[in-house]
């Protein structure tokens, strides 16, 4: 048996590039239709709504089976300097 970067993985015996699969995991968590991620990719239409199906299975395997601590749960504040840069120049009015 041959091992590779895809050994375990839902990708094994895919024969994707790392590109294809980079992409076609950022285009299901963008939530991009299978038909739309199939023609881009240059995949087979079956090939990637198998693999969102997997992809998406093991999503729901992962999740933890007990509820979050909090009544309340916030994930804005996780991101509440996304895209800032430390020592910015602001710019003025002329």
């Amino acid at each position: 048996m041959t091992y590779n970067l895809y050994t375990g993985t839902i990708f094994q015996q895919t024969h994707l590039t790392p590109m294809q699969v980079v992409l076609l995991m950022r285009g299901i968590c963008k939530r991009e239709s299978s038909k739309v991620l199939a023609a881009e990719l240059k995949l087979n239409y079956v090939t990637v709504l198998t693999l969102r199906h997997a992809a998406q299975a093991n999503a729901e395997q992962a999740q933890p089976d007990t509820p979050l601590a909090d009544q309340r749960t916030e994930t804005d504040e996780m991101f509440q300097n996304a895209g800032e840069k430390s020592g910015a120049l602001s710019l003025s009015k002329w």
